[in-house]
């Protein structure tokens, strides 16, 4: 999705760290976050259709801004699958609205890092029915 690579000075960018090396993820309940974007796609008045799972993989940087966006969408059997460009969209409109991310980590002897994190949706016939982090 989001290709543009901004440099922040103030991160320590050096090596890719994951967000298990800085033991943190987004800190809501999964239950929170399905509900929270069931209501944002409901906004949209859209139709969804399909089944499987679309992953978002990013990068928070030191003052918790989204960067780097990458997305996987597969089948209920884990085969490459793509969904509607739309829904893709929709969802990765509401990934952008999530701003808690934590900042100013540190790992591996490095001040402020950057890491990478994942949200996975869970799609049975077009509607969300999980949310993994």
């Amino acid at each position: 999705m989001d290709t543009t690579v901004v440099a922040n000075p103030k991160c320590n960018d050096k090596y890719l760290i994951y967000f298990y090396h800085v033991n943190t993820r987004y800190p809501v309940s999964t239950q929170s976050l399905l509900s929270e974007s069931k209501a944002f796609l409901s906004k949209t008045g859209q139709k969804y259709t399909g089944s499987g799972y679309v992953t978002f993989r990013f990068m928070i940087n030191c003052e918790g801004k989204m960067q780097r966006v990458r997305v996987m969408q597969v089948d209920d059997d884990y085969k490459p699958k793509h969904f509607d460009k739309r829904f893709v969209s929709d969802l990765n409109d509401y990934i952008h609205t999530l701003d808690r991310w934590e900042t100013g980590l540190s790992a591996f002897k490095m001040e402020n890092v950057n890491y990478i994190a994942y949200l996975s949706f869970r799609i049975k016939n077009g509607e969300v029915i999980n949310v993994i982090h």
